[in-house]
């Protein structure tokens, strides 16, 4: 079982989850659904989704759901486990 969650990294509150048993895109994709569809401005056009270079962190069609969503997208530097803490 997988989790994804979305935190809000000044409050460290959880905005939402979602649970999968693979890690792949779709739940990433889920994740944010729900977080825009329940929270609504909180998740404003100023978000920054940060991750790292997963494979379902970089692909298209969640790149493609942050361009929609107007939220920028950070990543830490390769190989570096500092930038998630």
């Amino acid at each position: 079982m997988y989790l994804m969650r979305i935190m809000d990294a000044c409050s460290r509150r959880i905005l939402e989850y979602s649970m999968s048993d693979s890690m792949d895109t779709q739940i990433f994709i889920d994740c944010l659904d729900k977080a825009r569809s329940t929270r609504g401005k909180v998740l404003m056009s100023d978000t920054i989704y940060h991750s790292d270079y997963g494979s379902q962190y970089t692909s298209s069609e969640l790149r493609e759901m942050l361009r929609l969503s107007k939220f920028s997208h950070s990543m830490g530097t390769v190989g570096d486990r500092w930038g998630l803490v």
